[in-house]
Order: C-alpha cells, then structure tokens, then sequence
C-alpha cells in the first residue's frame, strides 16, 4: 500500500485538568479515503482534526504529511493541501463571488488560475444553492447556507485532504444528501481524502471507515 497522505503515530495529549484526551492514538489516511470520526461531545474530536492541520500540537507523538513530519511542513503550504472547514464558518462582511475566489489572490495560489464563474455556479448548484446571487452577502445567509459555502471554498481548492467538522450539522436531509453527493464525486474525481467528524449517519453512501473517540481511545467502529 501507497503511503498515507497523513499519518498519526501515538498521539498522546493531556489536558490542563488532568483528562487525558489522547492516549496512544494511531490513524493512517490514505489517498481518495472517505473517513469518519464519531464519539461523545468533548472527548476531542475537534482538537484531533485541527492537530491534523497543525493548528495544534499533541504533547508526544508525531503526525507526517506525505512522510515529513508536520513539523518540518511550512504552514501556509500545509494548509493549501490539507484544508480544514471549522463546524461554524464566521460570518463575513463581503459577496458570494469574492469570498469564494478571494483565496487565489493570496500569494500561494497566484499561480492558479481562479474558478470561472460557471465553474462556481455548477458546484452552487449541486449544493442547493442555486437561488444565491453573486452579490448576496455571506453575513446575510443561514446557517446551512454559510456551512456549504465554506465548504465550496475548499474544494475549490482541490486539496488533498479535506477536513471536515460537523459538516451536516445544519443541513436538512434534502442538503446533506446534496453534500455527500459532492463530496464522493470530488473524491473519485481528485482523489481527495475525506475525514469527517460527525454525530449523523449518512444519507447517501457509508464512510470507508468509521472511527469511535472515548476516553483517550480511537477505534475502528464494527460495521453491523
């Protein structure tokens, strides 16, 4: 097998109170995986993904990107390939159409060239989306609106690996079965890898695999 994209080797990490959050955690992703990670609130599911972007650190243990330790990985270049989508994207005071291509005006990605409008529109539309001008602002949409563009702006991207917290949280069903749809074509499409952190079962297709996070421990979930 092909070495994974992201690697985690014995995460272990304690808390300021004494709860040991990680205790030994070991996880591969590999390329095109479509993975979820279930568990009760608290028990650091959040904090694992944003490890897994270097927006934090685990106490001892290490986590490799394509073999080279997170460490060694310049940030701005990590998190060009290895996007994280937060459970609730800030509101922001500009259009649809700018805050979906402002990402191609930052230095890293001026080589790219930004996604046309059609381009846009067609993903929009596979979203639900198709009744948001241009020109609405984010600042004005819902909840579910807002959490979809966010994740539009990240495919947009085409990473490696997408990171995604509570992505169906605000969704109806009708919604979520829209962005499992887009996720699995993006992924066999790019080959890009998938980690969810999610309390719903999908509507559309079961993950690969699905983890359970209790009490310091990350399992393989038995399939029923």
């Amino acid at each position: 097998m092909s070495e994974p994209v992201l690697r985690c080797d014995h995460l272990s990490h304690t808390l300021p109170d004494g709860r040991s959050l990680f205790r030994d955690v070991c996880l591969e992703i590999h390329r095109g995986a479509w993975i979820q990670i279930a568990g009760p609130s608290g028990c650091g599911k959040t904090t694992l993904l944003r490890m897994l972007v270097a927006l934090q650190r685990p106490q001892s243990g290490a986590i490799f990107w394509n073999g080279t330790p997170l460490d060694q990985v310049p940030g701005p270049l990590l998190r060009s390939r290895v996007v994280y989508v937060a459970q609730s994207p800030s509101p922001v005071s500009e259009s649809v159409e700018r805050h979906l291509t402002r990402p191609f005006h930052f230095r890293l990605h001026r080589h790219r060239r930004p996604p046309t409008r059609e381009q846009m529109r067609l993903m929009l539309d596979k979203l639900g989306l198709e009744d948001v001008p241009w020109d609405r602002g984010v600042d004005d949409l819902s909840a579910g609106q807002r959490h979809r563009l966010a994740l539009l702006r990240a495919l947009l991207l085409t990473p490696q690996v997408l990171l995604l917290d509570e992505p169906m949280a605000p969704l109806d069903r009708g919604s979520q079965a829209k962005v499992e749809d887009l996720l699995e074509e993006v992924r066999w499409e790019n080959g890009t890898s998938m980690v969810l952190v999610s309390h719903q079962e999908p509507v559309r297709k079961a993950p690969d695999t699905v983890f359970h996070l209790e009490a310091g421990r990350l399992e393989p979930r038995q399939r029923k």
